[in-house]
């Protein structure tokens, strides 16, 4: 099973005087005029799911484990066997990951409860990640839900990121953070440095 990417939260440069080591930001391969894309942090339970052609059905995964009827990560199993394994037998190359919404950490309104919200997709032919442009399109065409877009467009600066931290979703109070994810960087990182970086609220 594939493994979702571990997103790392934006650090600045920091001294460990005791062990003599210099931490650099992680942040500098964004560079103004790349293409971003802002997207509600979402407080779920991590699930993917890809077609078998070899069963004509559809496979559920928990952030570590392949789901059956005894282990449904909350109840996420269950839904992705209500859906028709028939309408992702063309796209069967694509692994959807997302969120599923169960009530633990961040409280949301009624209505936002065991539903998944996609946020990205691996191409398992292609061994890459696919643009947000297909990932929403692919969300549209599969009657799924897409994680919730801020902001598309050209990167800024980091303090134009941070206006969006303040944005209401769903979440009675406020959202766990924003997640900032480089377009033109998904598939040709020059760099170690990340294409994707969280900022999270603060919240008491």
């Amino acid at each position: 099973m594939k493994k979702y990417m571990d997103i790392e939260s934006i650090r600045e440069a920091s001294i460990d005087a005791e062990a003599g080591t210099i931490s650099e930001p992680n942040y500098n391969g964004f560079i103004p005029g790349e293409r971003i894309v802002i997207q509600t942090m979402v407080n779920g339970r991590i699930g993917s799911f890809e077609y078998d052609a070899s069963k004509d059905h559809l496979i559920a995964y928990s952030e570590d484990d392949e789901l059956d009827r005894e282990h449904t990560n909350h109840g996420f199993w269950d839904y992705i066997q209500s859906l028709s394994a028939e309408e992702f037998r063309e796209d069967c190359k694509y692994v959807p990951f997302g969120e599923w919404i169960t009530h633990a950490g961040t409280e949301y309104e009624e209505g936002v409860y065991h539903k998944f919200f996609v946020f990205d997709i691996w191409n398992k032919r292609d061994l890459g990640w696919m643009d947000q442009d297909f990932v929403k399109e692919f969300c549209k065409r599969h009657h799924l839900e897409y994680v919730n877009t801020i902001y598309n467009g050209p990167f800024i600066s980091w303090e134009h990121c941070r206006s969006f931290l303040n944005h209401h979703w769903k979440a009675k109070d406020l959202e766990e953070g924003i997640v900032i994810k480089s377009l033109d960087r998904l598939r040709k990182n020059g760099t170690h440095l990340p294409v994707y970086l969280k900022i999270t609220n603060k919240i008491a």
